[in-house]
């Protein structure tokens, strides 16, 4: 069976940021256990840097090591022929949820958001999918997405973002730091793997103590207003 599936055409804008979300399907649960989020995370590094499929790129180095062939010329193979020349995004944010998901995007080149969102839903779904012998869709609907006009704007969308596990109840604020499936592991340097681009943040979010003191703290009176739109129910 061939599956065509027409990218989404969205005039998003060069070098402008954007939040982006969406929810399982039915409100149904997007991830089941922890390697579903591990297999999110990383095909939110993968889609923005390759263009090959990483369920191929999986199969291959699950062949390879059982035939104990050289991996290292497979990888680099990869990185010549199908790394893109600049990321479709640049990731400033994430976080998962059981069962919806927030990304905050900077596009790089022309059509990357489109693109990338097209290859990171397809692969999650078919993913999910083959998993749990589901099958249809994963998400509910296509993506919803935001433009961020302005720094206060994502300072407090980032805000917001990274307090969802706190506002759901599934940690609470002083435990924040251990909730695993956001960027804020990459915000405190407490993973090796580098999903968002640090060099784009607003300065509170570099400084790994000034950053959990700001996320403690009670959001002002100006927090739900200067997010206007940003925030989804």
């Amino acid at each position: 069976m061939i599956l065509l599936v027409c990218m989404r055409l969205v005039n998003f804008v060069n070098g402008q940021v954007y939040h982006i979300y969406n929810r399982g399907v039915r409100k149904d649960l997007l991830f089941y256990r922890d390697s579903d989020y591990v297999r999110w995370e990383n095909l939110l590094s993968w889609c923005s840097n390759y263009s090959y499929p990483f369920s191929s790129y999986v199969q291959g180095l699950k062949s390879l090591s059982k035939e104990k062939a050289s991996l290292d010329a497979y990888q680099e193979r990869i990185e010549k022929e199908y790394r893109y020349s600049r990321p479709l995004v640049n990731i400033l944010c994430y976080i998962e949820m059981p069962n919806h998901f927030h990304l905050v995007l900077e596009q790089n080149v022309e059509s990357g958001i489109s693109l990338f969102m097209q290859k990171l839903s397809i692969a999650y779904a078919m993913y999910l999918n083959s998993k749990y012998e589901l099958s249809g869709s994963a998400f509910q609907g296509k993506y919803k997405f935001v433009h961020v006009e302005t720094d206060a704007q994502l300072v407090q969308l980032l805000k917001y973002m990274l307090l969802n596990p706190v506002v759901a109840l599934i940690v609470s604020i002083l435990n924040l730091k251990k909730y695993k499936w956001s960027a804020l592991k990459e915000y405190l340097g407490n993973t090796d793997k580098m999903i968002v681009d640090t060099t784009k943040l607003p300065s509170v979010f570099i400084n790994p103590q000034e950053l959990l003191n700001f996320l403690k703290e009670e959001s002002g009176s100006g927090f739900t207003e200067e997010l206007g739109s940003l925030v989804i129910d």
